[in-house]
Formats: structure tokens, sequence, C-alpha cells
């Protein structure tokens, strides 16, 4: 009897030491991010990491220690990336987001968009691989501010969680992150010049080449507006906007305005 006893008891603790739920928190200055991501991937961890830097916030969900998802809370979502990259309209996007809130509040965007033929597999993890870039860009930039934190919690093993075939791999999102990072550091824009378009863009050649987020960047390059005032306007990584704003000025197709 007693030995049937311990077993039980031996049982019990298993399934106690099941539903523990690892918390862990703390300055983003005072712990290096690759560690983080090191901890939550090495451990195979499930669960959301939460940083923090005064008002903003962004969110990383992991599933078995790679990345699900990932978005800036105040940033682009989903459907922007998917116009950005030229994969869905803005008219197809807004179907869809009508569609979601009356019948299916609870599935992501991307995976109707997928169901529905719209785009297909590759598409989605395109536009995923986009914002989760994003999103851990703008996070190592945080962690130079000493008011920056950061929360995981682990989900437990009998939280439900929306099934996606795509996962990310943490660290090496962490390294194009930082080979994104040197790229600004070798050419942006200050964040108060202001810029004028150079040339008729519609005869320029050189326009032909350029990406549906460098068009929407020199749509709002007026020679009036700071390079901060675009970035606050058009939802990409601040960092990015003024890098883009140096490659186009690169090309000739801006200048620093005459006047302001």
């Amino acid at each position: 009897a007693g030995s049937g006893c311990a077993s039980a008891l031996t049982a019990h603790a298993s399934m106690q030491l099941a539903r523990l739920v690892i918390v862990i928190q703390g300055r983003l200055r005072d712990v290096p991010f690759e560690d983080i991501l090191s901890l939550i991937a090495g451990g195979r961890k499930s669960g959301v990491l939460t940083v923090t830097l005064d008002e903003r916030e962004a969110r990383v969900h992991f599933e078995d220690g790679r990345v699900l998802y990932a978005r800036i809370e105040d940033g682009a979502n989903l459907g922007e990336y998917l116009v950005r990259l030229e994969l869905m309209t803005p008219e197809q996007v807004q179907a869809l987001i009508s569609r979601q809130s009356k019948e299916n509040p609870h599935t992501p965007l991307g995976m109707m968009a997928v169901r529905q033929g719209i785009i297909n597999d590759d598409d989605l993890r395109k536009a995923l691989e986009a914002q989760v870039l994003d999103a851990t860009t703008e996070i190592l930039i945080w962690s130079d501010v000493a008011r920056s934190r950061f929360h995981f919690k682990e989900r437990g093993t009998d939280a439900s969680q929306v099934p996606t075939p795509h996962h990310l791999d943490a660290l090496v999102l962490l390294m194009e992150a930082t080979t994104r990072l040197d790229e600004w550091r070798r050419g942006q824009i200050k964040p108060h010049e202001v810029l004028e378009v150079t040339a008729n863009l519609q005869n320029d050649p050189r326009a032909a080449k350029l990406s549906l987020g460098q068009w929407e960047l020199l749509y709002l390059v007026d020679g009036q507006r700071s390079a901060a005032s675009i970035a606050a306007e058009i939802h990409i990584p601040e960092g990015e906007t003024y890098h883009q704003l140096f490659v186009l000025q690169e090309k000739g197709l801006v200048k620093a305005a005459a006047s302001r």
C-alpha cells in the first residue's frame, strides 16, 4: 500500500510540475536580447515575450522555441504587409477584415486569405517573415534604452493556440535583424532633414526599379515635412525609413530641400 501511495504522489507531483508556468522579466538592457531568445529557443518554450518601451509594446509569440508571430502593437498589421509586398490589394484586405469580424473572429487573416485562394502558403510566410523581422529589429533598437523592459510568460500545456504551419527560427531572425541594423548604420537620413523629389518620376528610368515601399516614401516627400514626420506617418520601422530615404538620395531621386 505504501508503494502504491508513493507512486500516486509521484504521478500527482509530475502533473503539478507540468502545469507550472515559467515567467522571466527584467530590463532589456541588463539581459541581452540574444540571451533571451537563446533561452526560449534552447528550452523549446511556448509562450509570449512582451517588450515595452514607454508607451510602445512589442509581442513575440513562440511555439516550441520557434517564432509563430510578432508585431509592434502600434505598427503595421499583416494586411498592410500583404499589400506592401504586392500579394494582395487594399480592397481584398478590407473585404477579408470585414468577413473575419462577422464570420471568423478567431481565424488569422493570413490563414483566411490562403483558404480562399487569394495567396498561397509561400506568400503568407513571406509576409509573416517581413512583419516578424521588423518587430525583431525594433526590439534590438530598444535594447540600448535603459527604460525598455521584457516579460516572458510560458504558455501552459493545456492552453490553446491557433495552429499555423509557419514557425520561424528565432536566432536566424536575430542575425537578419542585426545585419539590417548594420546596413542602417552605414547610411541614414537625419531625422530633421527635409527632402524634395528631384525629377519627373514617371519618365525617369531609375524609378522603374523602385519597390512599392520606396514609392510610398516618395509620395510623402514634399519639400516640407522632415524625415521624422514621414517616419511617423508610414508603418515601417523608423530606422528603415531613414535608410530607404538615404538610398533614394543615393539614387539621385530625392535631395535636400532648397527651402523649408
